[in-house]
């Protein structure tokens, strides 16, 4: 087990079958564990405010998924699985001990979805952030199946992309197609920059979206709970992977966020996000201690 972490955000990693995974912790050494799962493209970093907001509550980790930051990446002949993800994670959990929230964004969501459905035992709760599922959509009506297609052809265009060179264009198409037409020339040239680099390890994570085997059926037994989190204006693939897990998940619940895209939860709405995610935490990590109270 992990002892106590300073208020000081360390790096550590964990070794999960022989790759590793890097990770981010601060907050209170004494609080319920809180784990944030980043979305593709994205980082530990994008984490910071809600981090720092939650931090006085919480002992807050923010792993780095596979391919990001010191974290082993996919390599070749290897095929990016959601479920590799979950288990890191879970891993991950167990080195704490106890239980943890989590709540993942866009890809980060997927993951964390998919550890409360393996490892419920090990979870207090999820909140879904502008879920990324897209392979729950493989087999629904023929407007599910389309966008379901249209998420496969994105992860051979950024494999593609990612192996011939045109980096540029394939992170603008996967940018666009969750953000809107438009978005990527409002996006400075570092974060430009520094999202081309990660091309591979995003191009992975869509794979990992679209040949995932797992159904809708298999979460309707979901025994946790689950805040699915939506921008007003988050594009209709995402809004529809939010809607199809609100009607196939028991009890869960459904939060708007108003004059929001895709990553307005990681910028301008922080601190709304922020405290949704303090409000849901707070109520299940209490449950949690009461639960096991009774069964000691």
């Amino acid at each position: 087990m992990i002892g106590s972490v300073s208020r000081l955000r360390v790096m550590p990693a964990i070794d999960v079958g022989g790759t590793q995974l890097e990770f981010e912790v601060t907050g209170r050494p004494d609080g319920g564990t809180l784990m944030l799962l980043h979305g593709a493209g994205g980082s530990a970093s994008q984490w910071r405010e809600i981090a720092a907001y939650l931090g006085h509550r919480f002992r807050v980790v923010m792993p780095k998924l596979r391919g990001y930051g010191e974290s082993t990446p996919w390599v070749r002949g290897e095929i990016p699985k959601l479920e590799t993800e979950a288990d890191g994670i879970i891993q991950l959990i167990n080195a704490f001990g106890g239980h943890a929230h989590l709540v993942g964004h866009g890809y980060g969501a997927s993951v964390a979805l998919r550890v409360g459905l393996v490892a419920p035992h090990r979870v207090s709760g999820v909140t879904a952030i502008e879920p990324a599922s897209f392979h729950l959509l493989r087999s629904g009506l023929e407007a599910d199946r389309n966008i379901y297609t249209s998420v496969a052809q994105l992860a051979v265009a950024l494999a593609q992309a990612a192996m011939s060179g045109g980096k540029t264009a394939g992170v603008e198409r996967f940018v666009e197609f969750f953000s809107g037409r438009g978005t990527w020339a409002q996006i400075n040239t570092e974060t430009r920059r520094r999202m081309c680099r990660r091309i591979m390890a995003i191009a992975c994570n869509v794979c990992a979206l679209a040949q995932d085997r797992m159904t809708l059926d298999d979460y309707a037994g979901y025994d946790l709970p689950v805040v699915i989190v939506t921008g007003d204006r988050t594009q209709p693939p995402v809004r529809r992977v939010a809607e199809r897990l609100r009607s196939y998940l028991p009890g869960a619940r459904q939060d708007w966020l108003l004059n929001a895209g895709h990553m307005a939860a990681m910028t301008t709405h922080a601190d709304t996000v922020a405290e949704m995610i303090a409000s849901h935490v707070g109520v299940n990590m209490y449950i949690t201690k009461q639960q096991d109270v009774v069964a000691a």
